[in-house]
């Protein structure tokens, strides 16, 4: 697995997926109203009529229809702001690699919020470790090299 941190315009990276995380009763903004534009307000549709609210963990998968460089977009709920620690975002990191690794693709990029209450190696170091961990099975005992293959990520 090879984990890299980029700064720049997420909406233009060339991935297989891009997971964008919403707040839990906020208005979009950033990059999620960026991308809310440039899916011609399909984010905002998602979450008044499919009922997506932003709670922590809870996802949907968009297709960007080559509007922007992935093909797939995963919002990520983050929950309530208020409530939200560093083993939320470990938390939330996991779900989202776990949830690319179900679409059977091989990259993502996770956009990662600012946040004013912890510094950028916390962050960093919550993020990846959540990767990893909600990468990880533990196929040791498994026989069948496409049992194996199954569990892997790759990039």
């Amino acid at each position: 697995m090879q984990i890299e941190v980029r700064s720049g315009a997420p909406l233009g990276f060339n991935t297989s997926c891009l997971v964008v995380p919403l707040w839990q009763g906020e208005k979009l903004d950033g990059v999620a109203q960026k991308l809310n534009k440039s899916l011609g307000g399909l984010v905002q549709e998602v979450i008044e009529q499919d009922g997506f609210k932003g709670s922590a963990g809870e996802t949907r998968v968009l297709y960007s229809s080559e509007k922007i460089g992935a093909p797939r977009v995963i919002l990520l709920g983050l929950g309530k702001r208020e409530k939200f620690h560093l083993q939320s975002l470990l938390k939330a990191a996991a779900k989202a690699a776990r949830g690319v690794r179900a679409l059977k693709r091989g990259d993502f990029a996770l956009v990662v919020p600012t946040f004013e209450n912890f510094d950028a190696r916390e962050v960093a170091t919550a993020v990846t470790e959540g990767i990893t961990l909600g990468l990880h099975v533990y196929n040791e005992l498994k026989t069948s090299p496409e049992a194996r293959e199954q569990t892997e990520i790759s990039k």
